[in-house]
This record gives C-alpha cells, sequence and structure tokens, in this order.
C-alpha cells in the first residue's frame, strides 16, 4: 500500500503535509533517464567516460530525476580497511562560468577543504578525492549556468569538465 493510501492514523495537518511533500511519480521519460544513470554508473571504465545530458524546460523534473537517482547513494565506510567510498558525487554547477568555483564545489561535497586559490591545485585535489573515494559518477545539476559568464570564463569551465 503506498503512503498515500495509508493515512488513518494521522491528523488533519499531517495527511496534508503528506500530499503536498515531494515523490515520484514514474513516467518514461524520467524511467528511461534513471535506467542510463544505472548503465553509467555500472559501465566499464574508459579513457573517455560516457556522459548524459539531461535537458527540459524549467520545472519538468531533471532535478526530481537526479534526487530519486541518488537515494540509497550515500557515502559508505568500510571499517576493515578505514575507507570511505563514494560512488556517486552529485553537485549543482556553481551560479556562472567559474573554473575554481566549480572545483571548489565538488571538493565541498566530498568533505574536502579546497586547498588554494589556483585552479590547477584545486583541480588535483579534486582528482585526488575522487580516486580516493573511488567515485564512479560526477553528476552535475544546473549546467545550463555554466553559459553564463565570459567566454574565456566558459571555455576554461568546460574543459575542467572534461578532465
Amino acid at each position: 500500500m503506498s503512503a498515500i493510501t495509508e493515512t488513518s492514523g494521522l491528523t488533519a495537518a499531517a495527511r496534508i503535509d503528506l500530499v503536498l511533500s515531494d515523490r515520484w511519480v514514474a513516467y518514461p521519460q524520467g524511467q528511461t533517464a534513471l535506467q542510463r544513470l544505472e548503465e553509467l554508473l555500472r559501465g566499464a571504465q574508459r579513457t573517455r567516460m560516457p556522459s548524459l545530458l539531461i535537458v527540459g524546460d524549467p520545472d519538468m523534473g531533471k532535478t526530481t530525476i537526479l534526487r530519486k537517482f541518488m537515494r540509497g547513494r550515500a557515502p559508505t565506510f568500510d571499517a576493515e580497511t578505514g575507507r570511505s567510498q563514494m560512488e556517486v558525487v552529485a553537485i549543482e554547477a556553481p551560479p556562472e562560468a567559474d573554473e575554481l568555483r566549480l572545483y571548489g564545489i565538488i571538493l565541498d561535497a566530498v568533505g574536502a577543504p579546497t586547498p588554494t586559490r589556483r585552479a590547477m591545485e584545486a583541480e588535483r585535489a579534486v582528482h585526488g578525492q575522487l580516486e580516493r573515494l573511488r567515485t564512479r559518477l560526477l553528476v552535475i545539476d544546473e549546467t545550463n549556468n555554466l553559459m553564463i559568464g565570459t567566454g574565456a570564463a566558459q571555455r576554461k569551465t568546460l574543459a575542467a569538465l572534461r578532465r
């Protein structure tokens, strides 16, 4: 039985909160996107990893797809080895194209400090952290933000994504 139909023991306010809360409603395009994300996550490691761009008008469910995909993907800790693992790292792109800020957001998402104000050192830190955490997939929401800013900043930020 769904959470919506199982409301007999709830107060009126609790039922209203339940009805108004976010929840996943399966639909073909969303299911296809989730399936593709799973394929990317489980795919073989390659020199140039495949990617997926989900495009749609505002409020069409792109972020909801990401949230659904991220459920149950919290970082794990192996007590025997003493190592953490974060198979998927999800971030929101900076509000405009900015290579250093992008690196900072990734480092923040994995709980690491941003070591410097130099992009090359921040890039090394990101690669080191993602490797240490055995990250297989980096998901970036609101990539449209990367088209804001100067042409040079956009090119640098997009090049950082390729690396």
